[in-house]
């Protein structure tokens, strides 16, 4: 066990770490990417990683040195990669050369751009480092960052050079990089996570999940994600074991590759949302039986964190291939944040689910004993690592609460990163938390509710009212709504409350939005494909649902603040009037349900579903085109096959989508099925 300051004074970095690696067994593969074909790899050994760490970052530290000042202060350098070998040296070049790595995305025509310009403009990166075709864009009027910030292609570098940086002694105070977050105004944030912190985590992680469980990850979730990066990369590097991953369009497009990847290479862990293993389970159960042989029997921990926890995926998941040598309770729940640089708890070898008193539960206070009222059963994310100090408070009057009762999560500890990036006022508010009776602190506040069971389990319930989480996304609902607003000018100022509500296996979001005056029907109806389609532009969220209501209809405090949850149970119980709402699927498609084959074809049928769900124009809908690629969520698919299901008369299932990822390929396979 570590100790409580969670990262000895000894400790060494990420990069000694990885460079001892590279000594000691040379010749191991360190980095293994799957290509989109899902054939095709290509893998570093730990040496030829430490050697191209050290030629990057010597053309880093060249560059960077003309900007820097006298006192070598570190420079934002800001990283434009799809998930990618060369993402993951870059990450690394930048943290060996002592400067601040920036994680981000390319950026994307038609969506992500205004997030993107808003990281650069608060991180403000001396630098960029990316491919030449990403260049070539970033050069554009589309997206041109300004022309003080260096611009380094990856692809240009020549790796055959006896340049290699050295580096002379690196600080564990100093920052490593900066992980972005949806921020409460619109603004993203960025968390500062120093080596200090970073170190501390990966330890945090060995600690839990052991060495022997280390040794090789299969991962598909972006590299810019906190837990693809920390979880799935940097925590196998730093134990010597080897990173397996696929970009993550790659799974989408077919989730059963990651599990087959987890056969044929061994896989001893991995860590994805919810929202993947049901996902993967689905696309499982339809397999062919015959196509590939099932050998899950050296995955040890399969960890699932980043959004709420269902049992029933858990229980689903392990039912499916449990039978294909996948151990006894494999999935583990875990609790995390990016705030926390990663791993907080992981339930490793207890009972993942607690039965208790619904009654009880929503009056504030767990009861770990059943009697004759409603029950529910609750998911026990582990105990919390005895490197954090926590407290459960009330989040209102900042009071520590009695055992077993329900508050907001409160945590400080090695682990807990810095604040956030020049911003002092959102940090002070955040991580200076003291509690008002005891005025122990400081503390940082995480925005979670939730509470510690009688055996020291942590219990989440919910989510402080300004977070949605999407897919493992944390959005913040003034984002959305201010988006919102800004759509139409018929839409009423402060007059929009966006909150998630719980759809199949994930949360989706939803919009209701007060409108001016009267308008004819068909001004209401572009008003909601202006909403849906700035969203999805701005803050990268497809709308499940969006309510247009009379002004003055908002739910608000006396003190004009919107009521989210307010909003909410009268959104679920059906108690607003609406002026309109946003077309389903269901009855988006309702005038092409009635036609029969002969009037409109399959393909037209979709392509028509797509534009609704996307706000895309109908030319730019591309029949070859994945429909992942289209940022439709697992959910929302359920929702295409149903109503194509209604449309032919002739029940679908939702894992054609897998076998079939494209419109011409989904017709195609259709149409053959009546000709049969």
């Amino acid at each position: 066990m570590i100790t409580s300051n969670s990262c000895r004074k000894n400790a060494l970095s990420l990069l000694e770490k990885i460079f001892n690696h590279a000594e000691e067994q040379p010749d191991k593969i360190a980095l293994k990417y799957l290509e989109d074909d899902y054939q095709g790899y290509k893998t570093l050994t730990y040496k030829e990683l430490k050697d191209k760490i050290r030629v990057l970052a010597y053309e880093i530290h060249t560059r960077g040195h003309q900007q820097a000042n006298t006192n070598n202060e570190q420079l934002t350098i800001l990283l434009l990669f799809a998930s990618s070998i060369e993402y993951i040296v870059s990450f690394l070049a930048v943290l060996y050369s002592g400067h601040i790595a920036v994680t981000a995305y390319p950026p994307n025509k038609r969506r992500r751009l205004q997030r993107l310009t808003s990281i650069i403009q608060d991180s403000k990166p001396a630098m960029l480092l990316t491919t030449s075709k990403i260049k070539d864009y970033c050069l554009t009027d589309e997206f041109k960052p300004s022309d003080e910030i260096d611009l380094v292609c990856y692809d240009a570098i020549d790796f055959n050079t006896n340049n290699a940086f050295t580096n002379p002694g690196q600080s564990l105070d100093d920052i490593a990089f900066l992980q972005y977050t949806s921020g409460s105004t619109g603004t993203p944030k960025g968390v500062i996570v120093t080596h200090k912190n970073l170190v501390a985590n990966l330890e945090v992680g060995i600690d839990i999940l052991k060495h022997e469980s280390l040794v090789t990850c299969v991962s598909w979730l972006p590299i810019f994600h906190d837990m693809g990066l920390i979880g799935n990369t940097l925590l196998p590097l730093y134990a010597g074991g080897c990173c397996v991953f696929m970009a993550p369009l790659t799974f989408l497009k077919k989730p059963l590759f990651w599990l087959q990847k987890m056969c044929t290479e061994k896989a001893t862990y991995s860590m994805a949302p919810n929202f993947a293993y049901a996902l993967a389970a689905k696309a499982f159960e339809h397999k062919n039986e015959d196509s590939f042989h099932y050998d899950f029997s050296s995955v040890r921990h399969l960890i699932n964190g980043a959004e709420p926890v269902k049992m029933e995926t858990i229980e689903y998941f392990e039912q499916l291939l449990t039978p294909y040598g996948l151990v006894k309770d494999a999935v583990k729940p875990g609790y995390g944040m990016a705030e926390a640089t990663l791993i907080m708890s992981i339930n490793i070898h207890d009972t993942r689910a607690l039965t208790v008193n619904k009654n009880k539960l929503e009056q504030g206070f767990e009861l770990n004993q059943v009697d004759n009222s409603e029950i529910t059963q609750l998911v026990r994310c582990g105990k919390i690592h005895d490197s954090f100090m926590i407290k459960i408070v009330d989040p209102e009057t900042h009071k520590l609460m009695p055992d077993c009762a329900i508050g907001e999560l409160w945590i400080s500890g090695a682990s807990v990163t810095q604040g956030y990036y020049k911003n002092h006022e959102t940090t002070e508010k955040i991580y200076q938390a003291y509690t008002s009776d005891t005025n122990e602190g400081p503390f940082m506040r995480t925005g979670d509710l939730g509470f510690i069971d009688t055996q020291g389990h942590l219990i989440i319930c919910g989510r402080s009212k300004d977070l949605i989480i999407v897919n493992g996304r944390n959005i913040f609902p003034q984002d959305i709504e201010n988006v919102c607003i800004k759509a139409n000018p018929q839409l009423i100022n402060d007059g929009a409350a966006a909150f998630s509500i719980t759809k199949e296996t994930s949360e989706q979001c939803v919009i209701v939005s007060e409108v001016k005056g009267q308008l004819k029907p068909e001004e209401y109806e572009l008003i909601l494909a202006q909403i849906q389609k700035a969203v999805l532009d701005e803050c990268n969220v497809i709308i499940h649902d969006i309510l247009l209501i009379p002004k003055r209809n908002l739910l608000k405090t006396t003190s004009g603040k919107v009521q989210r949850d307010a909003c909410k149970n009268a959104y679920l119980n059906g108690e607003f009037e609406i002026i309109a709402q946003l077309k389903k699927p269901s009855t988006a498609t309702e005038n092409f349900l009635n036609q029969t084959l002969e009037k409109i074809d399959i393909n037209h049928w979709l392509r028509n579903w797509i534009a609704q769900q996307t706000s895309i124009p109908l030319a730019e809908i591309d029949s070859e085109r994945a429909f992942a690629e289209y940022g439709l969520e697992s959910a929302t698919l359920s929702s295409m096959i149903e109503g194509l299901s209604h449309y032919i008369k002739h029940p679908l299932d939702v894992w054609l989508l897998w076998e079939h990822p494209n419109i011409n390929a989904l017709d195609n396979y259709i149409s053959n099925l009546f000709k049969k």
